[in-house]
């Protein structure tokens, strides 16, 4: 891989992977790698998931977008993609002053055309979803771009839900129900749609488990307030791909044939916006996603410093052969690029050079080996959860709502009803309903750090 690219800045975080900026030695092109790192996927069979990637590689659309080369070490797994540099689909329709009907057509006939290429391709199952869509490049008149379409997920010991590596809000009724059908993209399809049209997804819920269970009842309105201005024709091409049994779906190839997407979409008046407040709820929809995501992270983050640190000890303990408690910079950086692969190792040892004091020794103690690493991962797990509870506290106040907050730790289980409970009890609830802000970081802190059973 460092033969090849030469790796840049941080792109994006998930709570087992990273997407970085990376130029090519050679060309000095800049494309975006996809870094996954190995132990976040039990017993994930990665010669299924390559022989999955090297389906793409094959791929040639110019709405999704392409993997160039793939490396593995023992560390992690590298997919080089194109670089998209416009921003994420959900980002930019948020923050836009008006989104038409026109605007839905014009995004979803794009996510067809490149459905349609991957049925016909034989790739199905993919992992389509709102916020893995990007533009490619800053404009008005920008090509979308499907990215991170297979994911490790999919071949890890794991539930066939959990495999479709998205949220809950995009798993099909049969997915849920352990069974695989290719008209799970169509039904993915389906729910990015109706978000873009009304701004919140078909089946939602403050918990995880709710949004589930509705999605395995298969109810869903489009009579609200916010479907009046639109079409019949928008309408009835939602309905045909949420359907609940899979087989009466419509197909990739007969939706972009759907009046909807082409005689209709030339009759919708370019003024024809959808409801001011369907931007606000979509707002407040992408912020939603990106709390639960940020707070999974930052419990993940907690989680992998420990881990981090005993493994570290375990390593620096098998290279340290006399028990002196000291090794060579030399020593040390060949010892972790044969445990984890020379990319990891050497991003790993550069921040290790950075943080101890004395950067002329030669050698590297124990203590310095360790402090340092730990509080790197640790200052990155804070800094995670700072700016996503910031997203709650937008008037800079000392205060924060906190039945958002409980809502928020209730979903995906992060933490049990009990330990909820506790939290409210614990905490200082004004009359307003509000807690202070320095007094729920230290509380929730304590907690997350307690519920690692680490020493």
């Amino acid at each position: 891989m460092l033969s090849d690219y030469r790796i840049g800045k941080v792109l994006g975080v998930g709570v087992d992977s990273q997407v970085r900026i990376c130029s090519n030695v050679k060309s000095g092109v800049k494309r975006a790698v996809k870094i996954y790192n190995k132990r976040g996927f039990k017993d994930c069979d990665w010669e299924q998931f390559s022989e999955e990637v090297e389906k793409f590689v094959k791929i040639d659309h110019p709405n999704i977008s392409r993997i160039f080369q793939i490396y593995e070490d023992k560390e992690c797994y590298y997919i080089v993609t194109e670089l998209c540099i416009g921003g994420r689909l959900i980002d930019q329709i948020s923050s836009r002053p008006s989104f038409g009907e026109k605007d839905a057509v014009h995004i979803m006939k794009q996510i067809f055309f490149a459905v349609s290429y991957c049925h016909a391709e034989g790739i199905n199952n993919t992992s389509l979803q709102l916020e893995n869509i990007l533009f490619e490049y800053d404009g008005p008149f920008a090509l979308i771009k499907l990215v991170d379409l297979c994911s490790p997920m999919k071949y890890s010991a794991c539930d066939e839900a959990s495999k479709t590596s998205v949220p809950s809000y995009y798993i099909s009724p049969e997915v849920l129900a352990g069974v695989s059908h290719k008209n799970c993209d169509i039904w993915a399809c389906g729910v990015i749609m109706y978000i873009l049209l009304c701004g919140r997804p078909p089946f939602n819920g403050d918990t995880e488990d709710e949004i589930l269970e509705n999605i395995s009842k298969g109810h869903y309105s489009i009579e609200s307030d916010l479907w009046e201005n639109i079409s019949e024709e928008g309408r009835d091409l939602l309905k045909s791909m949420l359907e609940f049994t899979p087989d009466e779906r419509i197909s990739s190839k007969d939706a972009l044939k759907h009046p909807w997407l082409t005689a209709h979409s030339k009759e919708i008046s370019d003024d024809k916006i959808l409801q001011p407040e369907i931007l606000s709820i979509l707002q407040k929809f992408r912020e939603k996603i990106q709390i639960q995501q940020g707070f999974g992270l930052y419990i993940k983050s907690v989680k992998d410093a420990y881990d981090e640190k005993k493994r570290l000890t375990e390593i620096y303990s098998t290279l340290d052969n006399e028990g002196s408690g000291q090794l060579t910079k030399e020593e040390l950086q060949a010892g972790l690029s044969e445990v984890m692969g020379e990319v990891i190792a050497s991003a790993k040892f550069d921040k290790i050079i950075e943080q101890i004091q004395n950067e002329s020794e030669d050698k590297i103690d124990y203590a310095e080996f360790i402090t340092s690493n730990y509080q790197q991962d640790s200052k990155r797990a804070e800094k995670t959860f700072e700016s996503n509870l910031s997203l709650f506290n937008k008037d800079d106040s000392d205060y924060i709502n906190a039945s958002e907050i409980i809502s928020l730790l209730k979903y995906r289980k992060i933490f049990d009803k009990e330990t909820c409970e506790l939290i409210l009890k614990e905490l200082d609830i004004n009359s307003n309903g509000e807690i202070p802000i320095d007094e729920l970081t230290q509380l929730l802190k304590q907690i997350v750090h307690d519920h690692t059973e680490v020493p």
